[in-house]
């Protein structure tokens, strides 16, 4: 019908929105996608036109990543990290210095990138919420929706990704799975190192499910006489878990504040008249990093920087031997390794 035909053209526009802004976006949506043309499909019959949902979203993605020369460039997917900047079994309540008042420990620095705190006002209305389900399958009460077993299977999916190959909980390792090196699993997952960020769908999920009861409860409990309505208290409820939701951040926002307030602005390397006058010549017309792994982080910017503002463009060279850049403490090991390994350094 016209709502599956409104559905198709959006999630082919998702598709195309994800790989334009960053391929994490591209791999998050794309699970969810698959995930609800799926159920779909399930609670549909043999209704197969559910399933072009992840389709048109997997096909505009793919199409947008090749016209923008993601097919061509001769990029591989050999960054290592993957299982290092994963998701902390303890992510969703671990502030990681954003909290007042709850900041955990995690087991590897990299799980920076599996940040997925709900806040604690948040998590009061989830509590909240988890108490008024249990009240309600003892009254007899409890109704499952539509949503819930989807939103079940996508919350795990997503955290167990998200988790990676070695599962942690604070500071400790729970389980370590060893998926090969140069194996095909290891390369498929490189692509999306940074699986920790997986863990945002089950962050949004979470606060979808804790609000989703709050909305639910006028529902649940009709007015009576001479008390609080419902509605009016789950409006006050919502009103103070926002008070304790920004006094909670307070401290991480306070600092984004003061960081981008006090910023200190980036100052090129490339300082000297020379690189002016090899601008002005107009001989050149490519910038060409052979080996930026030997390249500083300023002096990336800065050659950047330099090739944007004179119309340079910007490639990579084949090089006789792979670089080996220093990203975690698996790649310094292999740097090392290499070194003790290679004559006439």
């Amino acid at each position: 019908g016209k709502g599956q035909a409104l559905g198709l053209k959006l999630w082919a526009l998702m598709g195309f929105l994800c790989a334009g802004i960053h391929l994490y976006f591209l791999g998050i949506c794309g699970l969810i996608a698959l995930v609800y043309g799926v159920f779909s499909f399930k609670e549909e019959g043999n209704k197969i036109r559910w399933l072009f949902f992840p389709l048109s979203f997997g096909l505009t993605g793919a199409v947008t990543v090749f016209l923008l020369g993601g097919f061509s460039s001769k990029m591989a997917s050999g960054a290592p990290g993957f299982g290092y900047y994963s998701f902390n079994l303890n992510g969703f309540f671990n502030g990681d210095g954003w909290s007042r008042f709850l900041n955990l420990k995690n087991y590897a620095p990299g799980q920076v990138e599996g940040f997925s705190y709900l806040g604690l006002g948040v998590i009061i209305i989830l509590i909240l919420g988890l108490l008024d389900l249990i009240r309600c399958y003892n009254d007899g009460e409890f109704k499952v929706s539509g949503n819930f077993f989807p939103g079940l299977v996508l919350f795990i999916i997503s955290v167990l990704i998200a988790a990676s190959n070695e599962v942690t909980f604070s500071d400790r390792l729970l389980v370590a799975v060893n998926i090969g090196e140069n194996g095909i699993l290891n390369r498929v997952f490189d692509i999306f190192r940074s699986s920790g960020r997986f863990a945002w769908v089950g962050m949004y999920l979470l606060m979808c499910a804790a609000f989703s009861g709050v909305v639910a409860f006028p529902e649940r409990e009709p007015s009576k006489e001479g008390s609080v309505e419902p509605g009016k208290l789950c409006v006050c409820l919502c009103f103070i878990a926002l008070l304790i939701q920004l006094l909670d951040l307070d401290t991480g926002l306070g600092n984004k504040i003061y960081e981008v307030r006090n910023g200190e602005y980036a100052e090129s390397c490339l300082n000297d008249e020379y690189w002016r006058e090899l601008a002005k010549t107009g001989n050149y017309r490519h910038l060409v990093f052979l080996d930026k792994g030997n390249l500083s982080e300023d002096q990336l910017y800065s050659l950047s920087f330099y090739a944007l503002e004179n119309g340079f463009s910007i490639k990579m060279a084949i090089t006789g031997h792979q670089s080996i850049g220093i990203d975690t403490p698996q790649d310094l090991q292999r740097a090392i390794n290499f070194l003790q390994n290679t004559k006439n350094i």
